[in-house]
């Protein structure tokens, strides 16, 4: 254990490199490989074998989850589904007519898949059968490219066919477009309090206060209409931008103004942005930046960053500590936040990182092209050790829940904290009894974080 100062290759016995997902539960982990299938560990990836009995000849895995005791996994060839740790793999296709399969969620006993040209579909018996919802579009299939779930509703946005929405969890869909031009590619959806947004390719933002049925543009203010990010504290919304910074509204979108005093040059091109308490993280083309102030004004977080390392790509959260991946292969760790910087890429190759994966003490990385990378989590992080396995029994029930909700199998003194969907810690306490009270809370999406001193679970629920 060295602080991040090194990265340990753990691709022994892999056929080739390129990594495409990951997945992991416990001490084991399952790695989708460019045309070599999938392989699988049993010991943190230190030493790795195909399983591959019952998938096609050349397989692409996309994408693998994890289910209980199944594993899933999205590929060109379709849904493959094993019972037993990868050792043989059935087809799941039946009703799946597109093969180009990503999964997008798994919740309630039930899984969703998005396709890039037959929308979302649905299982309901762990992939052994698929429908699609119904209709689609006139003509044209359905390139789901975000998902959200408000209360027992799941709203799907698309790239060129605009919202639909299922309140059967994905059986029938129905289009959700009055007011919204369907041809616009959309890039993420969000919820606050009872407003859903949608940030689109070059329309700005759209707002629908009446779960989808009307949509409204809420563009009084905004100067840039390539809107990637949102992020929400109470009333006051925030958008990231592509070209043109942040803009805040403190009506719910009704009227925008920008909020870029210390966001110039390549720091106004937004690709990310993270609220988490008083603070807003917002990583651009020009490196991190910090507000405490609502956004008035932004303070560079770039100690120790230079050149493609400005390049943010992605941000993630380990304990105290925040680890950014940019441009190039890069990975720096902040304790204290972003006002210095500790490169812990020594001994990583400068390809792209792909994918992140989770595994007991270990945090593990997918590249582009060199194989799967791991270190210690504690060198990143306040934890020393992610046991799912520990936490795996315990309950949060009712869920959607109205008023309170029962805890069962979480040991006394751990740590109860509660997000809401843009980021936001709304409560945080120690657990002193099976039930907690969130009847302050607004309806909408949380996710619990269950913590003691070796071991983290979440939990999301819906509060109605």
């Amino acid at each position: 254990m060295d602080n991040g100062t090194t990265w340990t290759a753990v691709n022994n016995g892999f056929l080739n490199p390129y990594v495409f997902s990951l997945a992991a539960s416990g001490n084991n982990v399952y790695a989708g490989m460019r045309n070599s299938g999938i392989f699988f560990s049993t010991n943190s990836g230190s030493s790795w074998n195909a399983v591959n009995t019952g998938l096609a000849d050349v397989t692409n895995p996309n994408n693998i989850v994890i289910n209980g005791n199944g594993v899933f996994a999205g590929t060109e060839d379709g849904v493959f589904f094993s019972n037993n740790n990868g050792s043989s793999w059935s087809a799941a296709n039946s009703g799946i007519i597109n093969l180009t399969v990503q999964f997008e969620a798994y919740m309630e006993g039930y899984l969703l898949a998005g396709t890039s040209g037959n929308g979302i579909l649905i299982s309901t018996n762990n992939g052994n059968s698929w429908s699609i919802g119904k209709p689609t579009l006139s003509g044209q299939g359905l390139d789901v490219s975000a998902a959200l779930v408000v209360g027992s509703n799941i709203f799907a946005g698309t790239r060129g066919s605009g919202v639909f929405m299922s309140a059967d969890k994905g059986i029938i869909w129905t289009a959700k477009n009055n007011g919204l031009n369907p041809f616009l590619n959309i890039l993420l959806m969000e919820v606050n309090n009872d407003n859903i947004y949608i940030g689109t390719l070059g329309g700005g933002v759209f707002k629908s206060s009446d779960n989808g049925s009307n949509w409204t543009a809420i563009n009084n203010g905004i100067t840039s209409y390539t809107v990637v990010a949102i992020a929400s504290e109470g009333n006051k919304i925030f958008a990231g931008t592509f070209d043109g910074g942040v803009f805040q509204s403190t009506d719910y979108g009704s009227l925008w103004s920008p909020v870029n005093n210390g966001l110039t040059g390549l720091a106004l091109h937004v690709t990310s942005l993270a609220v988490n308490g008083t603070k807003i993280i917002a990583g651009t083309n020009n490196g991190v930046y910090m507000s405490t102030n609502d956004g008035t004004d932004w303070i560079a977080k770039n100690s120790d960053l230079s050149g493609n390392s400005l390049l943010i790509k992605s941000i993630v959260f380990c304990g105290d500590n925040i680890v950014i991946s940019t441009s190039g292969g890069n990975v720096f760790s902040s304790p204290d936040d972003g006002n210095s910087w500790t490169s812990i890429k020594s001994g990583l190759p400068g390809n792209e990182i792909l994918s992140l994966a989770i595994s007991g003490s270990n945090i593990f990385a997918g590249t582009d092209g060199n194989g799967i990378w791991s270190r210690l989590l504690s060198d990143i992080g306040g934890l020393t050790s992610i046991n799912n396995d520990e936490m795996s029994d315990i309950t949060v029930y009712p869920n959607p829940v109205n008023n309170v909700m029962f805890i069962k199998g979480l040991p006394y003194n751990s740590i109860i904290s509660i997000y809401d969907f843009q980021g936001q810690k709304v409560l945080s306490q120690p657990f002193i009894e099976n039930q907690l009270d969130i009847s302050h809370l607004t309806n909408g999406i949380y996710m619990i974080k269950l913590e003691n001193r070796t071991s983290v679970s979440f939990k999301k629920i819906i509060k109605k």
